[in-house]
C-alpha cells in the first residue's frame, strides 16, 4: 500500500492507466495465506473487502482496461485473465474501426480536393511538352491475352480490417520499460499507429490521481499570502508557471 501510494503520487504525469495494473496487484497481495496471523489476516481482509469495491462498475473496469492497454507498458493485460484480456482487445479494435469510420465520414462531409477547387487546371505549355515526351507504355501479348482476367485493382480494406491489423502490429511490438514514459512513446509512434494513437490521447490523458492538482492550489496558497496581497492575478500566473515548470 506505501509503495502503491508512492508510485501515484511521486510521479510527475501518473496517468489512468497504471490503476488497473496496481488495484489487481494489491488484490493479489492482500489475499489472506495461511501463513498469516491472526492480526495480519484481518487487516489483509479488510484491506482486500475495501479495494473490491473500488470500480467495480463494468463502465469503470472497461475505461481502465482499454487505458491500460493503449499504455505501452501494460498493452499484455498479464494483470486480467486470458479471457478478459481478449474482450479487451476486441473492444479496442471496435473502438479503432468506429475512429476510422468517423474519419471516413468526415472526409466525405468535406469533399474530395478535386469537388471544393472544381475542375482540375488546364495544362501549361510545359506540362504539355512534358507529357508528349512521356513515353507510353507498350501492350504486350500477355497484356491483351490475361489483362482483363488480371487486372490491377486497388485493394480496399475496411475499417475494422485496418483497425484488426493496427492493433495487431501494436500487440506485436515489444513492450517498453516500466521506467519509460508512454506519452513520449506516443509521441514518437503516432505516424505508425494513427487510430490508436487518437484513443491515446483520450484515455491518457485522464490523470490517475488528483495529488497534482491539489499540489497546484497548495503551492497558489504559498504564493498567494497575506504578505502578498497586491499581486495582480497575471503575476500570480506566470509566478504559479514558472514554480511547477522549473527545472533543478
Amino acid at each position: 500500500m506505501l509503495v502503491a501510494t508512492k508510485i501515484m503520487c511521486e510521479e510527475k504525469s501518473p496517468t489512468i492507466s497504471i490503476i488497473a495494473p496496481l488495484l489487481a496487484q494489491l488484490l493479489s497481495d492482500t489475499t489472506a495465506t495461511i501463513e498469516d496471523s491472526s492480526l495480519v489476516r484481518e487487516m489483509k481482509t479488510a484491506i482486500h473487502q475495501d479495494l473490491s469495491r473500488r470500480y467495480d462498475s463494468m463502465e469503470d473496469k472497461k475505461f481502465l482496461r482499454i487505458a491500460s492497454a493503449l499504455d505501452p507498458r501494460f498493452k499484455s493485460l498479464q494483470f486480467l485473465l486470458p479471457e478478459d484480456a481478449q474482450d479487451t482487445n476486441t473492444k479496442l479494435m471496435e473502438m479503432a474501426a468506429a475512429l476510422k469510420e468517423e474519419d471516413a465520414d468526415m472526409d466525405s462531409f468535406q469533399g474530395s480536393p478535386d469537388d471544393k477547387e472544381g475542375s482540375p487546371d488546364p495544362q501549361t505549355p510545359e506540362t504539355s511538352a512534358a507529357s508528349a515526351h512521356t513515353p507510353r507504355k507498350r501492350k504486350s501479348a500477355l497484356t491483351d491475352l490475361l489483362g482483363q482476367t488480371f487486372k490491377m485493382t486497388p485493394q480496399r480494406l475496411t475499417a475494422s480490417s485496418l483497425a484488426e491489423r493496427e492493433v495487431k502490429q501494436y500487440l506485436d511490438a515489444p513492450p517498453i520499460a516500466l521506467t519509460d514514459d508512454p506519452l513520449h512513446w506516443w509521441k514518437s509512434h503516432a505516424q505508425a499507429y494513427p487510430l490508436l494513437a487518437k484513443l491515446a490521447q483520450r484515455h491518457l490523458c485522464v490523470p490517475g490521481t488528483s495529488v497534482p492538482a491539489e499540489r497546484v492550489f497548495s503551492t497558489a496558497g504559498d504564493i498567494i499570502s497575506s504578505q502578498r496581497s497586491c499581486l495582480t492575478s497575471e503575476h500570480a500566473d506566470q509566478l504559479l508557471i514558472l514554480k511547477k515548470n522549473m527545472l533543478f
